[in-house]
């Protein structure tokens, strides 16, 4: 089912932005968060889907995919559609799977006049759900196969948050591209403007000081230039920072 690449492609454009990015389960509270992402969540927990109803509700992005909502926390199918409980929250409903062949491939093709600006036509392996629009803007639809021009990613504005639901199993350059917009739109701080290749960053904060860990994984020195004034207390006060250091900053908060 390539569940585990679908959550590491998830996970890795949000990391290279410079985010935290916490791993949790469906019990964990989501006050606070202002991305979720929820990738092949086929099982929903009792009250799952109320959850993320309401963590839209109140102003929260959620990017659902494929594969999720189908049955309950026994295993036991919803009846009446999937997502189950989220189909007036999406904007749309499942209504079946292609399962391609490992050297089978569809694209994803943008609307011109998609909200996001999304401009790239992406590629999409395994697994291709169609489905059935009511309300959501369609963003992208499948370039072929019978299902060409059917939506591959939606969105949809519920209460004071989004919705988006991806489709298919996309390549790795469109999460990149997606949570980009995305970190932008939910007005998601980031410290480090742009995280250059082997670079990891990563933050700590306490009521009244907040540390960044900058961590060079590469090959080759680096500069990361920082968005604020962080006093240095380890490693070099250059920006530049040498294969295999860190750098670890501080700064009160207000």
């Amino acid at each position: 089912m390539y569940y585990q690449e679908c959550v590491l492609k998830q996970y890795r454009a949000l990391r290279e932005q410079g985010l935290n990015v916490d791993v949790i389960s469906m019990e964990h509270v989501l006050d606070g968060y202002k991305i979720l992402a929820v990738p092949m969540a086929y099982l929903f927990c009792d009250g799952y889907e109320k959850k993320l109803r309401d963590y839209v509700k109140q102003g929260g992005t959620l990017v659902l995919s494929y594969w999720s909502g189908l049955v309950d926390a026994t295993d036991r199918c919803f009846l009446f559609g999937t997502p189950y409980g989220l189909m007036d929250v999406t904007g749309i409903r499942s209504t079946e799977i292609d399962a391609l062949y490992d050297w089978e491939e569809n694209h994803a093709v943008p609307n011109p006049s998609n909200h996001l600006n999304l401009q790239k036509t992406y590629r999409c392996n395994h697994l291709c759900e169609l489905l059935e629009v009511s309300d959501a803007e369609v963003l992208m639809r499948y370039g072929e196969d019978f299902y060409a021009g059917k939506a591959a990613l939606t969105h949809k504005t519920y209460g004071n948050g989004h919705a988006y639901y991806v489709a298919a199993d996309m390549e790795y350059a469109f999460y990149h591209d997606l949570y980009k917009r995305l970190v932008k739109e939910a007005e998601v701080k980031l410290l480090v403007k742009f995280v250059p290749e082997g670079i990891s960053v990563n933050t700590r904060a306490s009521d009244k000081l907040e540390y960044l860990f900058l961590q060079n994984f590469g090959r080759k020195s680096v500069a990361v230039p920082i968005s604020e004034e962080y006093e240095v207390v380890y490693g070099e006060e250059s920006e530049v920072i040498a294969p295999l250091k860190t750098r670890v900053l501080k700064k009160k908060l207000k």
